[in-house]
């Protein structure tokens, strides 16, 4: 590979965005520390990269590439020195060869209200996805009140987008999560298609490269996304759909990390059967809150 060009761009306060374009897919590691970050790019010639780059910056102090040469190959190390403790997010995009270098002042970071906000899908005139005889709306809804019992045995704060058979817009979902400052936000789905075939588990975060503010959420988002996904495959034995990346409305309008669950395919037979049994649903709730109690106790500063 060969780095074609590098530039910089700048969002809110104090963030800073180095954005690097490779000529083919890049492949990098990362070594952060509190003050520096450190990026190998694999078999990879430093190209149109100078040697050091200084900006007008109060937040980067040095920005340096040099070559390694590592067993016959050389590499390209990219080192970002700052003057105060950073937040670091990188990641790839535009079919892997653009890498997006995103970082903010640790201490401009909000704190956030340890309230864990639980959405109950759809609701009133809205019933969602149906099977046979199952609407999506009362399973959702069924879900989540046992999900905030269990979370609220845990001593963690829980509220509700609903807690009844209402009709709650999707802004006016998000709308309280950010009012609240909540630490999390959970929204709880059934899967549908129009083939009764698909099956199986999967959850969606968003932390495009687009949105600075939620980009450098990217971490703890796909991390939140991928605890609830592990634990509902584990608890329920369903197939492993995986965790995806989907622009949906709550979770691109919610400022704190979130995540949104499609726990089984209700138009599924076998699903919407196991979606009448109590004990499934006991189990899918356990899951959901062991999942955002591990969350909440990782990032306990829920920045």
């Amino acid at each position: 590979n060969y780095i074609a060009s590098v530039s910089r761009k700048t969002f809110g306060n104090s963030g800073e965005n180095i954005i690097l374009n490779g000529i083919v897919p890049i492949e990098y590691t990362t070594r952060i520390e509190s003050n520096k970050l450190e990026v190998t790019f694999a078999d990879c010639l430093v190209g149109q990269a100078q040697s050091s780059y200084k900006y007008n910056s109060s937040l980067i102090s040095g920005m340096n590439f040099k070559s390694q040469a590592v067993n016959g190959k050389t590499n390209t190390v990219l080192t970002i020195t700052t003057s105060k403790p950073a937040k670091f997010a990188v990641g790839t995009s535009d079919g892997n060869c653009t890498l997006n270098i995103m970082f903010v002042d640790k201490s401009l970071l909000e704190s956030r209200t340890p309230i864990v906000v639980l959405d109950a899908g759809h609701g009133g005139r809205d019933p969602g996805a149906s099977g046979d005889s199952l609407s999506e709306k009362e399973v959702n809804l069924k879900i989540v009140l046992k999900v905030g019992k269990i979370l609220a045995g845990k001593g963690l704060k829980v509220v509700y987008t609903r807690q009844d058979d209402t009709y709650v817009g999707l802004d006016e979902r998000t709308t309280l999560a950010n009012l609240l400052n909540a630490a999390v936000f959970i929204s709880v789905h059934q899967n549908a298609n129009v083939s009764s075939t698909p099956s199986g588990t999967e959850t969606y975060c968003y932390y495009p490269v687009s949105d600075p503010n939620l980009y450098m959420q990217k971490e703890e988002r796909y991390n939140l996304a991928l605890r609830l996904q592990e634990a509902l495959v584990d608890m329920l034995g369903r197939k492993d759909r995986g965790v995806k990346e989907g622009n949906l409305a709550v979770l691109r309008e919610s400022k704190m990390p979130s995540a949104l669950v499609e726990m089984v395919f209700i138009s599924n037979p076998e699903e919407e059967a196991l979606l009448k049994k109590d004990t499934f649903l006991e189990k899918g709730a356990q899951a959901i809150a062991e999942a955002i109690a591990q969350y909440m106790k990782s990032y306990a500063d829920n920045r």
